[in-house]
């Protein structure tokens, strides 16, 4: 019974190792909250966020080394929760990348050189608080 016992403890020492060292993943949540404002900073109240997740394919090795990677991104469940007073949280588990886009709009980004870009979505490869999408209108 003895032998049991340190069999069990072996087995699950080394899972904790594995899952330490990243060798097995329990899962990854990436969250995304933040709010939807137009050009003169007033929240969006009838803005519809959508989400798409997804994550390389592939399995890796060890850190930075992969074995038959695969070019194409398989995809993910991703949620939306919409209070309708131009909040929103974003989710997606055992997700690489969280992509949002807000529907009738485009998102504006401003580089580090201060250059305007008016993109369709906007993508995040961590979870983050306080999240301001600044839109104008799709015409």
């Amino acid at each position: 019974m003895n032998t049991l016992t340190r069999s069990s403890r072996f087995a699950l020492l080394c899972l904790l190792a594995l899952a330490c060292t990243g060798c097995i993943s329990t899962g990854e949540t990436i969250r995304v909250r933040g709010e939807v404002v137009g050009p003169s900073g007033q929240r969006v109240a009838d803005a519809v966020v959508l989400a798409s997740a997804s994550k390389r394919g592939g399995t890796i090795i060890q850190p930075g080394e992969w074995q038959g990677p695969d070019a194409t991104d398989e995809s993910r469940e991703a949620i939306v929760e919409l209070p309708g007073d131009g909040t929103f949280v974003a989710s997606a588990n055992w997700s690489g990348t969280l992509t949002l886009s807000v529907r009738g709009y485009k998102i504006r980004r401003v580089d580090d050189l201060d250059t305007e870009f008016l993109v369709p979505n906007q993508s995040f490869f961590k979870s983050q608080d306080q999240v301001r999408l600044e839109v104008v209108k799709d015409e």
